[in-house]
């Protein structure tokens, strides 16, 4: 694969680090991609792609998906409804990896505890702040921050006080989407550098060795900041953050129609499974707050706890 212009870096050398390894990383995630996803139409629609690997850079869980369920369709007068754990709430990229490896690691337990995140776009929330556009003037008549007894604020809907940084921000960006609990990718990729991914599905402790943020846009300072720094971890704590730009991934132009699906894989299935609305593609849709249990992913809560 040609690779023009030895790459349009941001921060390039992290501080004098071989830069090789998050290179070699972006190429076989996107080769993979190409051969787990086939029929995505990157001309048509755009989404976000991530991938797990291991020490020796192979492809462990790829996944794909910007999308998050509205908490009015989970929960009715303040309960939850019986599908909450069969749906999936959260849908991106980031948080499906981390779904489909814990799926991975009990079905095909092995003593490997450090992977290597790399994603095709700037983790929603405190990442990108340097990157988005949205003017925070406009943001003040939309509002809606919780505040602490001092006044200070702590949690923000999306980019509410985008120049606001180091708080905890729920999905999805957009203003005028129906709200979700699901905070974004930025903090919950800061949560697990601080005490690993593996909650309480496995026994030892399961974590990045390194995050490769393949986005020209990226700022490596402000990812650092975001992901290590504000939990208290610097690149000694085990996790290195590496900016790219390698325009590898082709489906990425935002201008486009944005994809409703959702691939998840890890090594060992036959085939990808397609998610829509928290559940599989093709399954049929919740009745009586319900879902039926061929519709339920293989990844839901509910399917993880029965492993």
């Amino acid at each position: 694969m040609i690779i023009n212009d030895r790459m349009q870096f941001h921060g390039l050398f992290n501080q004098g680090r071989n830069m090789e390894w998050p290179l070699k990383a972006a190429q076989k995630a996107n080769k993979h991609f190409a051969q787990v996803c086939p029929k995505f139409d990157p001309l048509q629609e755009w989404t976000v792609m991530a991938a797990i690997l291991d020490d020796n850079l192979d492809v462990v869980v790829m996944c794909t998906g910007i999308k998050c369920m509205p908490e009015c369709k989970l929960v009715e007068a303040g309960c939850r409804l019986p599908l909450y754990y069969d749906t999936i709430r959260d849908m991106h990229a980031e948080v499906l990896c981390r779904r489909a490896l814990i799926r991975y690691l009990l079905l095909t337990p092995e003593s490997n505890t450090k992977f290597h995140l790399y994603v095709s776009k700037v983790p929603c929330g405190d990442c990108s702040i340097p990157v988005d556009d949205t003017d925070d003037i406009s943001c003040v008549k939309r509002r809606r921050l919780t505040l602490n007894d001092d006044n200070t604020k702590t949690v923000a809907k999306g980019t509410e006080d985008w120049s606001l940084k180091g708080v905890v921000r729920t999905k999805p960006g957009r203003g005028d989407a129906p709200p979700t609990r699901s905070v974004s990718c930025s903090d919950k990729l800061a949560l697990w550098n601080a005490i690993g991914l593996q909650g309480h599905y496995t026994p030892f402790l399961v974590k990045f060795g390194s995050i490769i943020i393949d986005d020209p846009r990226a700022d490596l300072a402000q990812c650092r900041e975001s992901l290590l720094d504000r939990v208290g971890l610097t690149e000694n704590s085990g996790t290195t953050v590496y900016c790219v730009g390698t325009k590898l991934f082709k489906g990425g132009d935002e201008s486009k129609r944005r994809s409703p699906q959702s691939i998840v894989w890890h090594k060992g299935m036959a085939k990808a499974e397609v998610v829509v609305d928290g559940r599989k593609l093709g399954s049929a849709p919740p009745r009586d707050g319900r879902l039926h249990g061929k519709s339920v992913s293989c990844v839901a809560t509910s399917s993880l706890e029965r492993l």
